[in-house]
């Protein structure tokens, strides 16, 4: 019954429009105005640059050159002969020396010294390294030490005076010339023994021949020696 009941009362009473619903919106206060930011103010002076000091470059340091030092002056060489002719100025100059240590050594054994057993070893030894010989050597030291002893010289340098004179009592026998006679060639065989002075006689009598112009041909016998073949 009520349910009918109801039911007319929806009948009768007019349908409802559904109200559309008004959009409130809420009025958000205003926050306070933000200051615009302001550009960073320029002050209308110009800011003068100061300039750049300049750096000064460190002085320039002088480059050491390296010392030169001047080139010795070679003194020419000698044209070096060879054969026969470079023999002969072997044995000249071989020669040369001996003189000259023979005259320089005599001359300052004698020079302000007394006449004792050692200036007469002394003199041995110059007349032995000399290539006077032992023989000879012998003959001159006994010929002087008797002069000495009979004339009471006591003055070295007069020993020097009675050197000269016996040396030439001793070579004046065999100054005799030497003359090759005979058929052509003339030959000559030096024979002795290590230390004699064969090569030293051969140059000597090599010179005499060449002084005669005459033709040398020198040969060596002994093979087991290098100067023999030299």
């Amino acid at each position: 019954m009520f349910e009918f009941l109801k039911k007319i009362i929806k009948k009768d009473s007019p349908e409802k429009k559904p109200v559309a619903k008004k959009e409130v919106t809420k009025k958000v206060p205003a926050s306070p105005k933000q200051k615009a930011a302001k550009p960073p103010k320029t002050s209308d002076k110009k800011k003068t640059v100061k300039p750049l000091q300049s750096i000064k470059a460190p002085p320039k340091v002088a480059e050491k050159k390296p010392v030169v030092l001047p080139e010795k002056e070679e003194a020419p060489k000698e044209e070096k002969k060879s054969g026969f002719f470079g023999f002969a100025d072997k044995i000249k100059k071989g020669l040369t020396k001996t003189r000259e240590k023979l005259t320089s050594e005599l001359t300052s054994l004698f020079t302000g010294k007394k006449i004792d057993e050692a200036l007469f070893e002394e003199l041995e030894t110059i007349l032995l390294t000399s290539d006077v010989g032992i023989s000879a050597t012998t003959f001159l030291l006994d010929s002087i030490r008797v002069s000495v002893k009979k004339n009471n010289i006591e003055n070295a340098d007069e020993i020097k005076g009675l050197l000269k004179e016996k040396l030439t009592e001793l070579l004046t026998p065999i100054e005799n010339p030497l003359i090759l006679k005979g058929a052509n060639p003339y030959v000559i065989m030096v024979v002795g023994v290590n230390g004699a002075g064969k090569t030293t006689t051969i140059g000597k009598l090599t010179k005499i021949f060449l002084d005669e112009n005459k033709s040398v041909l020198i040969a060596a016998g002994d093979t087991f020696r290098a100067a023999a073949t030299e």
